[in-house]
């Protein structure tokens, strides 16, 4: 997995070779329930679950930007980035990817980047 404890190789999140999930602030909710049912956490929650019950899980995030070489969660959603931690703990695996588009249209494979984390 690629996964990295090195804040000093890589620095807080205003770095710019950075990618974060979820880029925008969370929605107001009615109930801390409500949160649930948001789909970035969704997804995090049903994959844990499966995890939970012997499944194998990968969670992929996909970067279509040539300047990023790394990837953390957002530090501007607390929520989402402590289900991120705990569904990590609990057995989902976590992959980020790289793709870039050449002129033709078409997605080329650049590997997977480290994900940040602390």
């Amino acid at each position: 997995m690629y996964l990295s404890d090195d804040l000093g190789a890589f620095g807080r999140a205003n770095r710019i070779d950075v990618s974060q999930f979820p880029v925008n602030y969370p929605q107001a909710a009615s109930t801390s329930m409500d949160f649930l049912y948001q789909p970035r956490l969704k997804h995090l929650h049903d994959l844990e679950t499966l995890a939970s019950r012997g499944y194998r899980t990968i969670m992929c995030y996909v970067i279509q930007r040539d300047d990023v070489n790394h990837f953390q969660p957002s530090v501007i959603d607390p929520i989402y980035r402590a289900a991120f931690y705990r569904a990590k703990k609990n057995g989902v695996e976590m992959y980020a990817v790289k793709f870039e588009w050449n002129e033709y249209g078409e997605a080329q494979f650049k590997g997977c980047v480290d994900i940040i984390t602390y």
